[in-house]
């Protein structure tokens, strides 16, 4: 039995579940919203409208933490309906 590459394996999952273009969205947002934290913090996991974002110091952590609510309204103006509910900041362990 061969094995696929992971990243191949997430990107037909994607298209045949509907969420690459989502996905595809939440990166572009991302990367336009967050401007010089982008380096700092990277989303690492979505589940039913919850965003998980991974920060490298505590210093990131606070500062998306405070802003948190801002940042999801942000975020959600990228997409023709609100699509993230909540978000949720941990720090990275070996990044």
């Amino acid at each position: 039995m061969a094995f696929a590459p992971l990243g191949e394996t997430l990107d037909r999952w994607s298209r045949r579940s509907g969420l690459a273009g989502q996905l595809e969205i939440l990166e572009r947002a991302w990367n336009a919203e967050m401007g010089g934290w982008a380096r700092m913090a990277r989303p690492v996991a979505l589940d039913r409208g919850s965003l998980v974002i991974e920060v490298m110091n505590s210093a990131a952590m606070q500062e998306i933490t405070l802003r948190r609510q801002e940042l999801l309204r942000r975020l959600n103006r990228h997409f023709a309906a609100p699509f993230l509910q909540h978000l949720t900041v941990q720090l990275s362990h070996g990044r």
